[in-house]
């Protein structure tokens, strides 16, 4: 008898759909009688056809944004691929569309044009009509969905004249506000080189380079400030974006329904496209009050808390002074490029005569700063905030949150590859766990989903932190399959504080942040020999 093979996945086509739709999407790979897993609710896919068609109903209250998918079947699982939940209308490309005069017209806006480069040299054209003093919000997403390509964005009259270009924002995919001069018709223009990059300069393409434009005209929100959320009160917010009046951009958050040890959570606001990342802050957020460019203007936190702000031109800094007391240990944290802003933060704390007592630039995993110091007396310190490649703009915002230093752990994955064990036999799977700042009460690594006829029993944490070795051993009766399972770290000392274990979905390939960069779920194949 033939054996069936683990099936693979590349890319979804298109690769998304507005809410409340039923779209017909084709899955470029290897489907080998697969199921389609979906990351979060609202999505339901049909069984592929054994050329990959498969039917996805969105659900009318879907949440918006990315979701990861898979193809799993009793002999494996995929790569992870990417589909969208959208909030307006969606269409697929026409082709010939590879030049200004044979843009396809967009009869309306907004919409979400989903589009494929076929081949290297490829580009595709879209236009639309503008009123003198109309502005447009466009914004393609190429690198977010996974395909190996850094787009461009050109904005051109009928004719072939640029107006307008954009390249990378939070990470390598194109977005632009543009005011019409004059009444009449305009065409975006998207093309691309091949990421990750290689000596071959001309346009990417291929079946994977696919895309989605989104083209609107407002009112549309796609920030908030202060970009911070209380996670047990609500937040008053302003949300930021194109065309909101002034009882449109008002805005509560809400607290969060459940526990979340990241900082860093997504919240979706009215009039929003997809969710937008906040820091769940620790304390109240304060917004900067200008000039705060001197310590005697210096906008007052308190500890824990977060200040707010935005570093408008080359020229500004921001100062915020907080209480401190002798012995107290402290850490002051930017959360600015991991939200997705293009600020490059360079930050300092200082005691009151001005002396400098620590600063810093850039963390190994990101951009963002991060200072820890004790006070050595009773007084006032002030943190200050800049560029450090003194730019700015209205963009470049930040939250800078201030508290003590309290003992914590983290937990990771060296990689998150599928794993294989045949029943009867043991599998092993590592685990990294850092112990932060004091920790030392005792921590357990177990692991969560797995079908009950697996023995996979916790396993304690050395004293100092390190690598984790959990065991997996199917009996000999288990079921052959493929089961998604996850990895936590859990303190039993009241509170019971737990984490759960991610890995890295980029890889060399990461360039700046995405709203699907890293994953939780593992998943394992039981097979019979």
């Amino acid at each position: 008898m033939a054996q069936a093979a683990a099936p693979s996945l590349r890319a979804a086509f298109p690769a998304g759909g507005q809410r409340g739709a039923t779209v017909e999407v084709t899955l470029d790979g290897k489907v080998e009688k697969g199921t389609v897993w979906i990351e979060g609710e609202g999505l339901t896919f049909s069984p592929p056809d054994d050329k990959g068609k498969t039917t996805v109903t969105i659900a009318a209250d879907a949440p918006l944004g990315p979701r990861l998918i898979r193809l799993v079947n009793a002999e494996g699982v995929s790569d992870v691929a990417r589909f969208v939940v959208g909030a307006v209308p969606e269409i697929i490309e026409a082709k010939p569309n590879h030049a200004p005069d044979q843009a396809l017209a967009l009869a309306a806006l907004p919409i979400c044009v989903n589009g494929r480069l076929d081949k290297s040299g490829d580009s595709d054209h879209f236009a639309f009509a503008l009123k003198k003093g109309q502005s447009v919000w466009i914004q393609a997403d190429a690198y977010a969905l996974g395909s190996p390509v850094d787009a461009l964005l050109h904005l051109v009259t009928p004719s072939g004249v640029r107006l307008a270009t954009a390249s990378d924002s939070r990470n390598l995919d194109p977005q632009m506000t543009f005011t019409a001069a004059e009444t009449g018709s305009y065409v975006v223009q998207i093309a691309g080189f091949v990421h990750p990059p290689a000596a071959d300069i001309n346009f990417a393409g291929g079946s994977t380079s696919i895309y989605r434009i989104t083209v609107h005209t407002g009112p549309l929100a796609s920030a908030v400030f202060p970009p911070a959320i209380h996670r047990s009160t609500a937040t008053p917010l302003t949300l930021q974006g194109l065309g909101l009046s002034k009882e449109q951009a008002a805005w509560s958050a809400a607290p969060l329904a459940e526990e979340s040890s990241n900082p860093i959570v997504t919240i979706t606001p009215p009039l929003a496209l997809s969710p937008i990342q906040v820091l769940l802050s620790l304390g109240q957020t304060v917004p900067e009050v200008e000039p705060n460019d001197t310590s005697d203007k210096a906008t007052a936190l308190s500890v824990p808390g977060v200040g707010a702000g935005t570093i408008a031109d080359r020229t500004d800094r921001d100062m915020f002074l907080i209480p401190v007391k002798n012995g107290q240990k402290l850490r002051a944290e930017i959360f600015a490029q991991r939200l997705g802003f293009p600020l490059d933060a360079a930050l300092s704390v200082s005691d009151e005569t001005g002396k400098v007592l620590a600063s810093n630039e850039d963390q190994k995993d990101h951009g963002d700063p991060l200072i820890s110091w004790t006070a050595a007396a009773d007084g006032i310190h002030h943190l200050t905030v800049t560029d450090q490649f003194h730019q700015g703009g209205a963009g470049k915002q930040y939250a800078l949150q201030v508290s003590e230093i309290a003992p914590t752990f983290e937990i990771s994955l060296p990689e998150g590859k599928p794993f294989k064990v045949v029943r009867g036999k043991k599998l092993e799977i590592k685990a990294e766990v850092r112990l932060l700042d004091g920790w030392k009460e005792p921590l357990y690594v177990q692991l969560h989903g797995l079908p009950a006829a697996c023995k996979a029993p916790a396993v304690a944490v050395p004293a100092k932190g390190g690598s984790v070795t959990l065991t997996i051993e199917p009996a000999a009766d288990t079921p052959p399959g493929t089961h998604p399972f996850t990895v936590h770290a859990t303190g039993f000392a009241e509170p019971v504080t737990s984490q759960t274990a991610s890995f890295d979905l980029r890889g060399d390939t990461r360039r700046g942040t995405s709203l699907s960069d890293r994953s939780q779920t593992l998943w394992l194949t039981v097979s019979e020999k």
